[in-house]
Formats: structure tokens, C-alpha cells, sequence
């Protein structure tokens, strides 16, 4: 043999017979040629891993229509199916002599064989380490099974190997060597370990294989779980947390400590109350996390479930509808809540109650209710004040005054269908006044640019308070010469000249007209508003740059429109007939003035 490769030629012909079924011809046995053998190491043991192939010497590349299959001790037994794959891998495990033969086949034409003898000593390798750990997961209570029968060497049985182990890899190990390949442990600390098994064959060969071991406090028995109780489950609302649903498998009576942890806060003190609260900051899904502890030990499990929490439920926003802040102790005076919002629940959810004359003590529990009635015996300004809650427990209050005279005057109230403004009403003589001012939007302007209406110094609020101010060319009717709209709800209208002079008449004479003002014997409840005048700012001779409102006699006179006009139509001047109050004197006045003026509306009913 030579010491890097064996090389034979061999051409030894085997007889091929010719199966051909049709014609009987012979094949050519010489097709197929001479072939190469080639090993590679040329000698070798029972571990060696010899590469073996054919070559052809006459060709610089294998014939593709060659195919081989191999037997590897001779028993005329095929090891290999037919492959074009002229160079093959193989050990052999045992130590002898081994008549190899390879047969060669061109396509499904001759074939040929190929025969060597190869000499293999006895080897040994390292035994192949493999073991099992069951669970890979628990606590120092936890007995650990680990199992290494699947662990082979290749010349020996497992019955003949030898196993030790190292539990906590410190190099040191915890068994001698043994044959028994399973094996049961407990750990003491909590902590990773990395387990180390040593395999040894009888030629003292060994091997080692290794795998990590958690040990914690866990204790699996331990089913902890909990439920809670929100009635809305929205921020700002208490989460009540019961974590009594939890037990232990093999002890139903055990006893446990409880800790929280919310929204990845910190742990809260182990506590033996399994109830536990907590508000939450963040809308949506809320992380709750629970550990249940053995109280015997300190081993416990843990649970984690998301809470979606909704919106802060804010305090609703109560609001007051009153039929007229104004009346006597005749009147029924009229409340109620339409207006009140919340920011998850309609008004008709809320619940409300009410205290008529701010003394501190409720007149009314809490209802559903949304309109009420109150009448009051004595005379004098009240505070009336309601208190809105919602189904979560929110209140918030409100109020509003209520002016109440000693008069006897009839009042009620009706309800404009245009904009569900409600408006207070008094019978003076025959007559049913409005006993406030008009509040009516009118939306569009006039031709000439100028507003419809104001608010008294151009404020938003006191429109709320007093009622608009209304240009008296817009709301004057049956007119020509300007635009006009009729202001007054369905039912009512602007009064003329004579409905004025009747109510003066009814409270006893033009000297009596300082009791329509506000507190007067009559409920008319005129409030000193003044009127209002305008100019143009010119940019030339034809075109208005802007205008500036005036307010006049604020808080000193009450104007008050008629829908009577001159009989001369063009009298802008005289266009329209008023009257007027002055406070400091109490003196009427009536008669013709410019529509160039913004008065408050008081109508009359039909």
C-alpha cells in the first residue's frame, strides 16, 4: 500500500448477458472501460471516514451515462441504489477485512464490476452526549429529572458507558461516574444553572454535553387571578380589584399575600386583603399585574391582564331654563334643565334637584325630572339653585335670581317655536304683554350694510340678560320705504300707537309709567337700556369705510317701539312712533322719532 492513496486497477470482466427481448443481441461488454479506484486516507480504523471514487485514466471527465452502486462487505447484497455519483463517503464500524465491490452500469446497457479487499482496524470514538431536562423551568422545591438515554457511542452499548454530572458547572462534580444514565436533582438557590453531563466508553473516552436550568420562586400550583369593579371604567373613576379567585391546585385552604402593580407602577406591599383600588391616569388598555405569595414561603405566581379604561367622566354642566326671572307671589314660576349636558349621557340621564330660594337645603330629592313649578309667598330676590349628577357619581351646581314682587298682576309664559326661547308673560288690563325683551336672531342685514340688531355694547352677553336691540327700520311692518321683517313670535306683534296709550291707560295714567320698569307695581319689568345711533366713516364722498355704533342713555331711559308710522311716508325724520322713559324723573315720552335708532321689542299678544 502506499502511504496517501490506494490505487488498483482492476479488469476483471464479468460475463454481461444480453436481455435484449426482441432481437437477442449481444452487448458490448467493452463499452464500459477501465476504471480507477482511488481511497482516501489509504488505511484507516473503524472511525476513519474514507472518501472513495472512480476515474476513468483515458478521459479528463467522467462519462455522464456511467452509474454506480456499491456493496461494502461483500454479502452480494446491494448497499446503494444506482447514483451517477462516482465518488462516495463510508465508515465501517467494525474492525475485519471487507471485499468491497462496485458495479458499473451505462444507462440500462452493460454493465461491469469492480472489486477491492480493505483491511480495518479497531477504533474508538468519543461516545455522542445528548440528555433531557424535565421541567427546565421551576423552584427550589421542584425535583429535576434528567435523562440521558439517548446518548450512543459507536463501538459500545449504552450499558457499557459511564455517566457523572455537574449540577452547577463549578468544576466539581455532584456523581461519581455510574452506569445509570437518569438522574433526579433539587436546587437550593434561585438562579441559572448550567447543568454538565460527562459520558466515558471503555476506552476512556469522553465526552460532555451541557444545558441552562432556571430556578425561581414561581410556583406553578399557585392560580392567581383576580376580577374588578368599576361601574363607568373610565379615568378618574375607582377600580375595586378582588384577587380572592385565587387558590393553589394541591391546597384549596392555603393562605396568600397579595401585591398589585398598575400601569407598570411599582409593586404595592404584599398584603394579606385581597382587595385592592386604584384610579386610573390614561385612557384605553391599562396594564394590572398580580402576584399571589405562599404565606409558608416565599414562593408566588403572578397574573397580567389589560383594563381599557375610557374618557374622565367630567361633571356635567347643569343649566337653567327659567320662564321669567321676574314675577310675583302670584306667579308659578316655570324651570327647567334642557340645557344641562354631560360629556357621556344626555339631560334626560342626569339627575337633578333643586333648592328654589338658596337657603342651603334641598326642596327636591334627586329625579329624573327635567321641569318643575315653584311658587313663592313672600316678596324678594332668591337664588335658585339646581344640581346636576350624572350616572357616575359627578355633580356640579348652578344658579340663577329670581326677582319676586308683592303685585298681583296674572302672569304666565310661552315657549317662541322659532328658537324655544321662553319668554315670561303679564296681563295688564286686557292686554298680554311680553315681561322681558325680545331675544329673537335675525340672521341677515340690512340692504344699507348695517346690522339688524345689537347686543347693548356690542357684547354677546348682555343680549343673554336684556334681549337685543333691533333697528326699528328692520322690524316696522306694512312699510315701503324699508326693509322690515316681523320680529315677533307667531301669536304676538309689534304694538302700535293705541295698544300703547290702552296700557297706559290700564296702569292708571301717563304719570303711573315708571312702574313698567323693573320692580314696578305692574311686572312689566322695563329695564333702563337707553337706545343706540350710528354714523358712517367715509372713505370718499360715495362710499362707507365702516360704521361706529353709539350707545345713548344707557342705563337711564327705556325706548320702546310701535309698529305705527306718520301718515306723510316720507317723514324719515317722524318715522316712527315711541315711547319713552326717563329714569331720573319718571317722565313719558311719546310721539315720532328717526328709524335710525336700535330700541329693545316688547310685544303684545294677538
Amino acid at each position: 500500500m502506499k502511504s496517501r492513496r490506494y490505487i488498483l486497477l482492476i479488469a476483471f470482466i464479468l460475463t454481461v448477458l444480453s436481455l435484449g427481448i426482441a432481437n437477442c443481441e449481444k452487448v458490448d461488454q467493452d463499452a464500459i472501460p477501465d476504471m480507477l479506484i482511488e481511497i482516501e486516507p489509504a488505511s484507516g480504523k473503524t472511525t476513519t471516514y474514507f472518501n472513495i471514487s472512480l476515474t476513468n485514466p483515458t478521459s479528463s471527465k467522467q462519462d455522464k451515462d456511467l452509474y454506480f452502486r456499491w456493496d461494502w462487505d461483500g454479502d452480494s447484497l446491494w448497499d446503494t441504489p444506482f447514483s451517477n455519483a462516482a465518488s462516495v463517503q463510508h465508515r465501517f464500524y467494525q474492525a475485519g477485512n471487507y471485499p468491497v465491490r462496485v458495479q458499473v452500469a451505462m444507462g440500462k446497457g452493460p454493465t461491469r464490476q469492480f472489486k477491492l479487499n480493505m483491511d480495518v482496524e479497531q477504533g474508538y470514538s468519543m461516545p455522542k452526549v445528548f440528555f433531557t431536562a424535565l421541567p427546565d423551568t421551576g423552584n427550589r422545591f421542584t425535583q429535576f429529572y434528567f435523562d440521558a438515554s439517548d446518548t450512543y457511542d459507536d463501538e459500545d452499548s449504552i450499558e457499557q458507558l459511564q455517566f457523572r454530572w455537574d449540577f452547577g458547572n463549578d468544576g466539581y462534580f455532584d456523581t461519581p461516574f455510574n452506569s445509570d444514565p437518569v438522574i433526579s436533582h433539587q436546587f437550593m438557590g434561585v438562579r441559572n444553572y448550567e447543568v454538565r453531563l460527562q459520558v466515558k466508553d471503555p476506552s476512556n473516552k469522553i465526552a460532555t454535553a451541557s444545558r441552562w436550568i432556571t430556578v425561581n420562586k414561581i410556583d406553578p400550583g399557585i392560580i392567581a387571578d383576580f376580577s374588578w369593579e368599576s361601574e363607568l371604567g373610565r379615568v378618574g373613576d375607582p377600580f375595586i380589584f378582588d384577587a380572592s379567585p385565587s387558590f393553589h391546585i394541591d391546597n384549596s385552604t392555603q393562605s396568600f399575600n397579595y401585591s398589585w402593580k398598575f400601569s407598570y407602577l411599582a409593586w404595592t406591599e404584599p398584603s394579606e386583603d385581597p382587595f385592592a383600588e386604584h384610579i386610573f391616569s390614561k385612557v384605553g388598555g391599562n396594564v394590572v399585574e398580580l402576584k399571589v405569595s405562599s404565606l409558608n414561603h416565599d414562593l408566588f405566581n403572578t397574573v397580567r391582564k389589560v383594563i381599557f379604561v375610557g374618557e374622565e367622566n367630567r361633571p356635567p354642566e347643569p343649566h337653567i331654563r327659567i320662564s321669567i326671572p321676574h314675577g310675583n307671589i302670584h306667579t308659578q314660576f316655570y324651570f327647567n334643565t334642557w340645557g344641562s349636558k354631560d360629556d357621556h349621557v344626555g339631560a334626560s340621564e342626569l339627575l337633578y334637584r333643586w333648592d328654589f330660594d338658596g337657603d342651603g337645603y334641598w326642596d327636591t330629592q334627586f329625579s329624573n325630572d327635567m321641569e318643575v313649578h315653584h311658587q313663592y309667598i313672600l316678596a324678594g330676590e332668591y337664588s335658585v339653585i339646581l344640581e346636576a349628577a350624572d350616572p357616575g357619581g359627578e355633580k356640579n351646581r348652578v344658579s340663577e335670581k329670581i326677582l319676586v314682587s308683592p303685585y298681583s298682576n296674572e302672569t304666565s309664559f310661552f315657549v317662541d317655536g322659532r328658537d324655544l326661547q321662553i319668554y315670561g308673560t303679564v296681563k295688564i288690563g286686557n292686554q298680554w304683554w311680553m315681561a322681558e325683551n325680545l331675544n329673537y336672531f335675525v340672521p341677515q342685514k340690512l340692504t344699507t350694510g348695517l346690522y339688524t340688531w345689537l347686543c347693548l355694547f356690542e357684547q354677546d352677553h348682555w343680549c343673554k340678560e336684556v334681549g337685543r336691540m333691533y333697528h326699528v327700520s328692520a322690524i316696522t311692518e306694512n312699510r315701503n320705504d324699508y326693509e322690515f321683517l316681523t320680529v315677533c313670535p307667531p301669536g304676538w306683534h309689534l304694538p302700535d300707537e293705541n295698544e300703547f296709550e290702552e296700557l297706559f291707560s290700564s296702569i292708571g295714567g301717563d304719570d303711573q309709567v315708571k312702574e313698567l320698569a323693573l320692580g314696578g307695581a305692574f311686572d312689566f319689568n322695563a329695564k333702563y337700556l337707553g337706545y343706540a345711533d350710528y354714523y358712517f366713516i367715509m372713505e370718499n364722498m360715495f362710499t362707507v369705510k365702516d360704521t361706529v355704533y353709539r350707545f345713548k342713555e344707557s342705563f337711564k331711559s327705556f325706548y320702546y317701539p310701535s309698529s305705527s308710522i306718520p301718515y306723510d311716508i316720507n317723514d324719515i325724520r317722524t318715522g316712527i312712533w315711541m315711547m319713552g322713559v326717563t329714569k331720573e324723573s319718571g317722565e313719558l315720552w311719546k310721539g315720532y322719532r328717526s328709524p335710525r335708532m336700535y330700541v329693545p321689542v316688547r310685544c303684545v299678544k294677538d
